[in-house]
Parts: C-alpha cells; sequence; structure tokens
C-alpha cells in the first residue's frame, strides 16, 4: 500500500510543475545545446524532461547517493546524451566554456554565491542562457511554512536573497523573471486537511490572483514565495 503524502510533499507538488513549467518556457529550444542541471538531486523527470527536447544533458550533484539513483533510472536510447557527474557546485572539476544553458531549481540558497558564479561564469560559454527558480527571503508564506517544517532542511540553508538575485542580474545582458505563489498558497491548510480537488482549484485560482495582485501592486512581488528567472550571461558575472 502506498503511504499518504506528507503536507511537505503535497505542497512542494502543488508548486513544482507550475515553476518547472516556466523554466521550461524560459529555456527555449535546447535541442542539440550542452545543459549544465546543477544540483540535480533525484529529479528523474525533469531530467527526463530535457532529454526528451533533445539537450545534450549533464547532471551535477554533490550527493553520490543521488547520481547513483539517477544512474538507475530507465533512460532507454537518451542514455548517451546523458552524462552523471558527483561535485560541488562551487567547484565542479568541469570544462571551461562547455555548457549552451545552466539550470537549477531550489539550489542556489544552498550554496556560497561567492564561490558559485565565478564558477558558472567559468564552465558556460560566451552568451548562455541560465535559469534559475528559488524560494525568496522576504516572503511572509515561506516563513509560516518553514515554522510548520522546522526539520525538513540542512543548517546551511537559507531563502534566496535580493542582494545575491542582483548580483546576477548584474552579469546579464538580458533578463527575465517570475515571482509566484503569493495569494496561492492559501491552497496549502486545504492539502494538510487532505483536500486534494478543492486545493488544486484554490491554487489555480490563486496563480491568476496573484499576477493581478503583481501586476496592480508591484512591490507585492516581493512577498512572494519563489522567483523563477532566466538571463544571457555577458561574462561579467
Amino acid at each position: 500500500m502506498t503511504e499518504p503524502k506528507s503536507f511537505r510533499q503535497r505542497c512542494y507538488e502543488a508548486v513544482n510543475q507550475e515553476v518547472w513549467r516556466q523554466m521550461l518556457e524560459m529555456m527555449g529550444n535546447v535541442r542539440g545545446r550542452r545543459v549544465l542541471f546543477v544540483g540535480c538531486g533525484t529529479s528523474f523527470s525533469l531530467c527526463r524532461d530535457l532529454l526528451e527536447r533533445g539537450a545534450d544533458l549533464w547532471c551535477l550533484d554533490v550527493s553520490s547517493a543521488s547520481i547513483d539513483q539517477l544512474m538507475r533510472q530507465p533512460w532507454g536510447s537518451s542514455r548517451r546524451r546523458l552524462h552523471l557527474c558527483v561535485a560541488s557546485a562551487e567547484d565542479t572539476g568541469l570544462p571551461s566554456g562547455a555548457f549552451d544553458v545552466v539550470v537549477g531549481k531550489a539550489i542556489l540558497h544552498h550554496l556560497d554565491m561567492k564561490a558559485f558564479l565565478p564558477e558558472l561564469g567559468r564552465v558556460a560559454v560566451a552568451g548562455a542562457r541560465i535559469v534559475f527558480s528559488e524560494p525568496l527571503q522576504g516572503s511572509p508564506p515561506l516563513r509560516l511554512f518553514r515554522r510548520l517544517t522546522p526539520n525538513h532542511r540542512v543548517p546551511s540553508e537559507r531563502p534566496f536573497r535580493r542582494t545575491e538575485l542582483a548580483a546576477i542580474r548584474a552579469g546579464c545582458s538580458e533578463w527575465t523573471i517570475r515571482h509566484n505563489f503569493l495569494l496561492a498558497t492559501a491552497a496549502m491548510p486545504l492539502m494538510l486537511a487532505g483536500l486534494g480537488r478543492l486545493g488544486e482549484r484554490v491554487f489555480e485560482a490563486g496563480l491568476a490572483g496573484d499576477r493581478l495582485v503583481f501586476s496592480l501592486i508591484p512591490p507585492a512581488r516581493w512577498w512572494a514565495w519563489n522567483v523563477t528567472f532566466s538571463g544571457q550571461l555577458n561574462g561579467s558575472i
């Protein structure tokens, strides 16, 4: 019998699908492009999406257990375009100028950004596309969620700071940013109560409400749970 999903799992599933949809849209066409997925974890479905879109994919994670688990997945003929690497994001050991696209989901807030940004600039080609999605410092819903799940993070983890976002923005010649999940987080108590279908409807309505609120009150964007962004590196990061 399948075990019931935890509150944390239900909340993450509610946001992950929308975040990944946005990230894929920001990446654009990855067919034939060399993509580095930083902090891939055990994200089989996300890796599969990139491979199905024709990417030559390098999955990097500091956890050998995560990479071993990915290695055992049924990749089929896509396996020849998949490269699995155990390494720190701050010191990848990968060749310089090797990647056309660098992506990561909920990884930057685990890293030493002063060490990571030079490494990002080193492994990416000039003009590379970067796409990341992170939990945002200053979000009231995120602060509440962290209080409700105190045992589900490592000591070094902290929400992504606006100053860190600005440092990345300064190294990009073009920029796209989406703020996500303010009103939409009202669905989470419903998920906690096991009212999944109602929670999904409230979540979808909340996404529409968020777009309206953020357009009418721009400063409210910084109360959002998540920020997803994309840029083209200009060589100064």
